[in-house]
Formats: structure tokens, sequence, C-alpha cells
């Protein structure tokens, strides 16, 4: 994680106040984007006016208007400082008259498709010099319409070999290395989830502590397991 947080800062260009700056953080599910996304924004956050990291944009955003007021208000409350009764009529303009030529860093997690976004903010055109804003999604065309040709756009992978055994042992084995007899278990499970750090997770808390003949007897109904996750 390490690395990718450093690679991914390095990408904002923090140091440059000129204009805002949007990045999207997509890729497959269960390649740890909300989990960057989460230790990027706790590390630089102080070095904003304001911030706010939206949540399951997605979900919220199922129940209609309730989820669109409820996640404006939370913007609003969180980068202004504005208490939640106060959005009045337009949450979008009054995000855009309040947050205009502000200074905010703002994740927006989980979004599924572009037009959840314009619900929210409209554009993204008004926020201030120095603004960064994340946008973590599956789906790469989320953006369309909304990045300038300064943005940019960072693609989560699996984790590399060296670090998927490292994971999944933390989670199978209570941080130790696998037992001779099960390292060649492991590595079929480790193949089998692609390296994806949500999967090795679920998987390797799944067997924690599990006999081998476990293992073996629950390798169809994990793979199901995985398929489902990833």
């Amino acid at each position: 994680m390490d690395n990718r947080v450093e690679k991914v800062m390095g990408m904002l260009n923090l140091s440059s106040h000129v204009e805002r700056q949007v990045m999207m953080v997509h890729g497959m599910g269960g390649t740890g984007k909300t989990m960057l996304a989460n230790v990027i924004f706790n590390r630089i956050s102080s070095g904003f006016n304001g911030c706010c990291f939206l949540a399951d944009v997605r979900e919220s955003l199922s129940t209609g208007m309730e989820g669109v007021e409820r996640l404006q208000k939370k913007l609003l409350k969180d980068t202004f400082g504005k208490s939640d009764g106060e959005i009045g009529g337009d949450g979008m303009n009054e995000i855009q008259r309040r947050l205009r030529n502000r200074k905010v860093l703002i994740v927006f997690d989980d979004v599924g498709e572009s037009s959840q976004l314009k619900r929210l903010v409209g554009n993204f055109d008004f926020f201030g010099s120095g603004t960064r804003i994340i946008v973590v999604t599956r789906d790469r065309s989320v953006c369309e319409g909304l990045m300038r040709s300064s943005d940019i756009a960072h693609e989560t992978e699996g984790m590399s070999d060296d670090h998927a055994p490292q994971l999944f042992g933390r989670h199978a084995f209570g941080g130790k290395e696998s037992p001779d007899d099960f390292v060649d278990l492991s590595k079929r499970v480790i193949r089998k989830t692609g390296n994806l750090s949500l999967a090795l997770g679920v998987i390797g808390g799944h067997l924690f502590q599990k006999e081998k003949r476990v293992w073996e007897v629950q390798w169809k109904s994990l793979s199901e397991c995985l398929a489902k996750t990833c």
C-alpha cells in the first residue's frame, strides 16, 4: 500500500496551487481502490480548507432524492462546517455557491455512473485553485465529460507476487508464513484470486485456523465464494 500511495500522491502534484485537479481511481472490484483513496485522504487532508470522504455513492443514491440530499448535506457540513439542516432548497446550487473558489479535498467513493456526480455537484469547474477531487469507480467512463486534459486516471491492479502471500498469510495464519503442509494449497488459493486484495482477505479469513482436510473439502465452495467476491 505504501508504494501505491506514494505513486498516486506524486501524480496528484500537491505542490501546485494553480488549478483544481481530478483523479479517477478505477479498476475491478477487490483491487483496493477505496483503501488507497482512504489512506491518501487521511494523509493529505490537513493541507486543505475543507475535506470530505463520501463513501458508497452508488448505494446512497439508490434511494433517490433522499440519498442525494443526504450526501450533499454531508459534503457541505464536512467542507464548510454548514450544519445538516441548513442546506436550503437546491443542494447543488448551495454547494457551488458555498464552495466556489475554495480549496478542498473530496473523495467520491464507489461511483457507478457520471450522472451520480452531476446530480451531486453538477460539475467540477467551480472548485478553487489547489482543490483535489478523487473519484473511485470500477468504470473508467464514469468521469467522461467532467475531466480536463490535465486531470489524471489511475488504474489499480492486483497485488504483486511478493505481497499477495503476505496478505493471505496475515488472514489465514495470523501473520505467519504458510506451514509446509499448506504451501501448495495456499498457492492454489492465491493464484485463484488473481492477487486481488479483497479476495485474499475474505478467503484467508474464512480458512483461518481450519484443518488441512477442511481446506481440501471446501475448495469448491471457496471458489464459488471467490467468484461472488470478485
